[in-house]
């Protein structure tokens, strides 16, 4: 945009372009705000029109975190992993534990699932195996004590 814009046209344009982005997929404030500077809107124009559009009801962290966090934990993310992604989107807090929590999953078995998938049924007796596949749960995002349970008993036999 030129230094000499409008600044309704430039408000304008800006709710264009981020109602042509919304209508491809829900996006965090944040995010939506980061992608119209880059197409060359003012920050405050983005801002403006990202409020705008929040308040009529078209943009909502609240259903960017939900969507986000529903996709991925069917692709075998963590809490952890999936809380992280979505702070560093600049989705507040709030918006993230009520995500997590409307997830209402089974964290230890989807950490049983993801580690059989990976690794196969059996469990690792070898002290290597077991840590090589605490690590790799860990990097998904599952909390210590889960992938470890999940690493040491199958939904048969707990600790």
């Amino acid at each position: 945009m030129s230094r000499n814009s409008d600044p309704q046209d430039e408000g304008q344009q800006a709710r264009e372009i981020a109602l042509r982005l919304l209508t491809r997929r829900e996006h965090a404030a944040a995010e939506l705000v980061r992608k119209l500077e880059q197409r060359g809107m003012p920050r405050e124009a983005a801002r403006a029109a990202v409020l705008e559009l929040g308040e009529a009801g078209w943009q909502s962290d609240a259903r960017y975190a939900q969507e986000f966090a529903s996709a991925h934990a069917a692709r075998g993310d963590g809490p952890l992993k999936i809380r992280a992604a979505l702070l560093a989107r600049g989705v507040g807090e709030r918006e993230v534990s009520a995500a997590l929590a409307g997830l209402e999953l089974d964290w230890l078995a989807q950490a049983r699932e993801v580690r059989a998938k990976r690794f196969g049924v059996p469990l690792p007796v070898d002290p290597a195996d077991q840590a090589r596949q605490l690590r790799f749960l860990q990097t998904r995002g599952f909390p210590p004590a889960i992938a470890r349970q999940a690493v040491r008993s199958t939904d048969f036999q707990e600790d």
